[in-house]
């Protein structure tokens, strides 16, 4: 009987890890398309506001992917979600084909 209990506690482990994942990947999108979308689609603002806006969106990947891949290496138990959600940060960003294609141009 205690191998189902312990089956149980991880599958519901397993749950509660994958729902804030879920959570927190959806509102991460929902910020970094609305930043996005101020930074290369509002023609009404300034030329230098809208590439601090194309920098922030870099630094806040960035930033925040490598914080969460910090947390993972102090997590314990959720430290692959930590890795996991930080490493789709991460590509996320770097598959953003206007940001790569800005900074191609500037070099």
């Amino acid at each position: 009987m205690e191998d189902g209990t312990n089956i149980l506690v991880v599958a519901m482990s397993w749950a509660a890890q994958l729902t804030v994942a879920i959570f927190f990947i959806a509102g991460f999108v929902s910020f970094y398309t609305e930043v996005w979308n101020r930074a290369f689609s509002d023609s009404e603002r300034s030329r230098t506001e809208r590439i601090w806006l194309r920098i922030a969106l870099i630094v806040l990947a960035i930033g925040l992917g490598s914080i969460l891949h910090f947390a993972g290496y102090l997590g314990g138990s959720t430290s692959m979600m930590y890795h996991n959600i930080g490493l789709f940060i991460l590509v996320f960003s770097l598959l953003d084909e206007e940001i790569n294609s800005q900074i191609a141009r500037t070099n």
